[in-house]
């Protein structure tokens, strides 16, 4: 019982310190803007099946070309091995990002 209330509490924080809302991204965003860029940023993998991008890998990386060509960031590093597939995640992401 001990380790699923745990489990649960994990969950939940896993979960809300994900969440920022829509004026919480917009606010953040304006103070990268304004400050000084970024040396780097770091965009974690997301499995590819060799097939199609899926939507979460789609969403990591328009947004950091996006924040590439602002001048947010000076430079992006994918991360990401061949963990359940043969292709690398990092590689994969770094060709459709170019």
């Amino acid at each position: 019982m001990r380790i699923s209330f745990f489990i649960v509490v994990a969950l939940l924080l896993g979960m809300t310190s994900c969440y920022y809302s829509n004026s919480m991204c917009r606010s953040l965003l304006k103070e990268a803007k304004t400050g000084v860029p970024y040396d780097a940023i770091i965009i974690p993998g997301i499995p590819y099946n060799g097939e199609k991008w899926n939507d979460i890998m789609k969403a990591r990386v328009f947004w950091a070309v996006y924040l590439y060509k602002k001048g947010i960031a000076k430079n992006v590093i994918f991360s990401g091995g061949a963990v359940y597939t043969p292709y690398i995640e990092a590689v994969a992401m770094g060709l459709f990002a170019v």
